[in-house]
């Protein structure tokens, strides 16, 4: 996999420029990149002090996410956000997928089994939804 598809911090951008989604302002907004588990980029979440808006009109894909810490193996960590990703990734030398929110989490677990059957899939809640994630 490529540094660029791997959330490397490499792979991530400071957005300089004039644009509103939503509402928010995107100048200074950190951009995270939505791939598909195939490597194709999906769309754009722009990281803000408001929001996190994703591209306007684009509908992410059942398993866009963004791989931190290498290509999935063995074990993979799914998580809501990127600062989630990293502190797992991390912690434990394991990837870990970032699903962009909690309402994504069940979809993306269900695209990596089907694509990475082996894989043993660790869901990482926020304090709160730890039933919700025992039942994913």
């Amino acid at each position: 996999m490529s540094q660029r598809r791997s959330g490397a911090p490499a792979s991530l951008r400071v957005f300089s420029g004039n644009l509103p989604i939503a509402g928010n302002a995107c100048n200074g907004a950190l951009v995270l990149p939505c791939f598909t588990l195939s490597g194709e980029l999906a769309s754009l979440q722009f990281a803000t002090g408001n929001g996190k808006p994703f591209l306007p009109g684009v509908k992410l894909p059942a398993d866009g996410c963004l791989i931190v810490g290498g290509q999935i193996q063995e074990v993979v960590y799914l998580v809501e956000g990127v600062g989630q990703a990293w502190s797992a990734s991390q912690a434990t030398g394991c990837p870990a997928v970032v699903c962009f929110g909690w309402g994504r989490v069940a979809k993306v677990a269900e695209a990596i089994c089907a694509k990475h059957p082996s894989a043993r899939l660790v869901i990482v809640p926020d304090k709160g939804k730890e039933a919700q994630a025992e039942a994913i």
